[in-house]
This record gives C-alpha cells, sequence and structure tokens, in this order.
C-alpha cells in the first residue's frame, strides 16, 4: 500500500513540476521562481502522500468503506495546498525572491 502512496505523490508532483518547467522554458518565469516552486512541488506531493494516508486512516473510523475513498481525497487536497503553500513561502524567503515576482 505504500508504494500506491508513494507513487501517487510522485504523479501529483511531477505534473505540478512538469507545468513549471515548460513555463521557465518558455521564459514566462525566472530562475529563483522556477526554484521556489520547486520547493513548492516537492512539498505539495509530500503533503499529498499524507492527506491520503491520514485521511483514508481518519475516514475509515468513522465511516467505513466509502469514507476512506471520501476522506482520502479530501484531505489529499487539502495536503497538496498546504503543502504547496509552505514549500512556495519557505522558498521564496530562502532564495529571496520579491514580493511583486512571486506567485503561488
Amino acid at each position: 500500500m505504500t508504494l500506491n502512496y508513494t507513487m501517487s505523490g510522485l504523479l501529483t508532483g511531477g505534473l505540478s513540476q512538469a507545468e513549471d518547467t515548460y513555463s521557465y522554458l518558455k521564459r514566462r518565469m525566472s530562475t529563483r521562481k522556477y526554484m521556489a516552486s520547486t520547493c513548492a512541488n516537492t512539498l505539495g506531493a509530500c503533503g499529498f502522500v499524507m492527506g491520503l494516508k491520514y485521511g483514508a486512516m481518519m475516514s475509515s473510523m468513522i465511516l467505513t468503506g466509502v469514507g476512506s475513498l471520501i476522506g482520502s481525497i479530501v484531505l489529499g487536497i487539502i495536503g497538496f495546498r498546504l503543502g504547496h503553500n509552505i514549500g512556495y513561502s519557505i522558498g521564496t524567503s530562502l532564495l529571496r525572491v520579491n514580493k511583486s515576482e512571486a506567485y503561488c
């Protein structure tokens, strides 16, 4: 089961990274912004995996069967967004990206 969660996280983070890489190669994004986005994608993927795991675990205690599916989807999305925002904040503060060029 751990492999499925890990592969889901890699797929989610990889798709986000591919989109940012495309923007970087088309010169729509600066190098610092790209590096901050890479940090955000990494932590977003970790948050997604943790959301899937703990969402399924917590919601299966409340409603067995369907609850694990619903809980893993909901907490996976919340975990991705939370991890992505934290990762982007860390990346922009470490790389000193200007507030005017930072986006999330």
